[in-house]
């Protein structure tokens, strides 16, 4: 159903013990890792150009409606495009994160011109940012590592999230 980017990363065959956790870092559609992954207002989340090309083929363009391939909830394709629909920027930074491309020991923070080292990514915009520029941005409510600080894991409820902190 839809066409396969080179820069995906090749699922390797499922086995019994193969991980919740990997099996949301893949598409549904492609089963390969995601790429550009966009986010449909019921949640789930495809890679953009499964979803560009799955509506292509559908004949379905801005305006109009569609169904999600896994729960059938009705999803309209923004105005301006399936470029306009959200992005699942969490997805990414998970991904990120398992491929060992989080931090740098060399990265300076990109919110400050003082030099100084990055210690946290924020998972909204991105930014990475030293413990100053991180203990100011926290103050915003409007971002999402506001409610990951505090978070528990769902899996082991003893624990708090420590990837974002």
């Amino acid at each position: 159903m839809a066409t396969t980017v080179s820069n995906h990363r090749q699922r390797e065959p499922v086995d019994e013990s193969s991980s919740t956790l990997d099996n949301l870092l893949h598409c549904p559609v492609c089963t390969n890792e995601f790429n550009a992954p966009k986010l449909l207002p019921c949640l789930h989340s495809f890679c953009f150009e499964c979803l560009e090309s799955s509506l292509s083929q559908s004949q379905i363009g801005p305006g109009q409606a569609f169904l999600c391939p896994l729960c059938k909830t009705q999803c309209v394709v923004p105005p301006r495009g399936i470029r306009a629909m959200k992005s699942n920027v969490f997805l990414v930074t998970l991904q990120e994160f398992f491929h060992n491309k989080t931090l740098d020991p060399d990265q300076e923070c990109e919110t400050c011109d003082s030099g100084r080292a990055a210690r946290k990514k924020c998972i909204e915009c991105t930014d990475w940012m030293c413990n100053q520029c991180c203990a100011m941005h926290l103050k915003v409510d409007t971002h999402l590592q506001t409610l990951l600080a505090a978070a528990t894991c769902f899996i082991h409820s003893a624990l708090k999230c420590t990837v974002f902190t």
